[in-house]
């Protein structure tokens, strides 16, 4: 694609990417990128003297690549499926590295939800050929036999059918089938439907981060569903995030009025860094991978001269004075064990005094 046509967009840690602005196309970045990582899928590699079949993006990077048609070649698959994607995109001026790292964390979960989805897919593919529509919420609980699996392989392991048959036997293996139930088991546990954090549009109409956030947290984007404060936690996936929207909706009102409106604003990071008291164990309270104003920082620390380290001060020497009185007549009539004592605490304050000193 021409260097003018590329739309431009900037990574936004630690596997997304702000809205491609301007170029020829919108289409998203994780979206081309799962793209290429199915076509230059390495097939079974070898690995610390043994033979594998590749199942993580680790994988690609123990796989030599080959000149393109444009004579290009790079050190690995790894390089190849990174490389590739500069064919479609420009990124920001002076976030070329930060791209790079980026790219390569979204393909660490790229290829592992490649590896997941397969099975899926694999059925659906079975039954498109002979005109049998199926739906999504069906196939979880669909299963063929390995003969049928073996004749839906996909297309990006066509040439790589060692591979595949690594995949059916595994799902054909005695006990993969009664584990595979109790983990979805496990998943509707959860409460509530399952969220969408890739909203972006509801209902046609373009949302800001807010409500995104929101109404990903309370079902499908093709749900007929809005955000409501006085929603219960029942209306939402997780009961954490009805608490969380309602601190986020207390701490703007706090700051911006009571008639702030938070369906008219995007996220704002201020928000989000007193309600959720600073960013934990590198997370944000809600919004985790959003592109977020930056917060304000803290102001600068006082002056050592400030009233209250003068006071603190003056104390300590107030007392300094008055311990070496007390141990210099202590000493005078010869009492020992009040000179011992009166020592050691001259001690611990000359430490305290010469630290408030520095």
């Amino acid at each position: 694609m021409p260097l003018d046509r590329r739309p431009i967009v900037r990574p936004i840690p630690p596997r997304s990417w702000t809205t491609p602005v301007g170029g020829c196309h919108k289409r998203k970045f994780n979206g081309i990128l799962s793209l290429l990582c199915r076509e230059h899928y390495p097939g079974m590699v070898l690995l610390m003297e043994r033979i594998e079949m590749a199942d993580t993006f680790d994988h690609y990077a123990a796989v030599t690549d080959a000149p393109d048609r444009d004579r290009r070649v790079f050190r690995n698959k790894m390089e190849r499926v990174i490389g590739e994607l500069w064919n479609f995109y420009k990124i920001e001026e002076g976030y070329e590295d930060l791209a790079r790292q980026v790219a390569r964390t979204a393909c660490l979960k790229l290829v592992k939800d490649m590896m997941y989805e397969t099975r899926t897919q694999a059925i659906v593919d079975f039954h498109a050929t002979r005109n049998v529509k199926v739906k999504r919420s069906e196939v979880t609980t669909m299963r063929l036999t390995k003969e049928e699996y073996l004749e839906a392989i996909p297309w990006w392991m066509a040439s790589h059918r060692p591979c595949w048959t690594v995949l059916v036997d595994k799902w054909c293996a005695e006990g993969w089938e009664a584990m595979h139930e109790a983990c979805r088991q496990r998943r509707l546990l959860m409460q509530g439907p399952s969220h969408h954090q890739a909203l972006a549009a509801h209902g046609g109409e373009p949302v800001n981060t807010f409500e995104a956030f929101a109404l990903s947290h309370k079902g499908k984007a093709t749900a007929a569903i809005q955000y409501n404060p006085e929603d219960p936690p029942e209306a939402y996936s997780n009961p954490t995030a009805h608490s969380r929207l309602s601190s986020y909706s207390e701490v703007a009102k706090e700051i911006y009025g009571q008639d702030y409106d938070l369906r008219s604003h995007d996220l704002n990071g201020e928000v989000i860094m007193r309600a959720g008291g600073g960013k934990k164990h590198g997370r944000y309270y809600l919004a985790i991978g959003h592109q977020l104003p930056p917060h304000p920082t803290w102001g600068p620390r006082p002056p050592i001269s400030s009233p209250l380290t003068t006071s603190i001060g003056a104390k300590l020497q107030e007392k300094f004075d008055l311990i070496c009185a007390t141990l210099a007549n202590g000493i005078f009539k010869g009492e020992n064990n009040a000179a011992h004592v009166g020592s050691a605490e001259l001690s611990q304050t000359s430490r305290l005094h010469s630290l408030h000193v520095a």
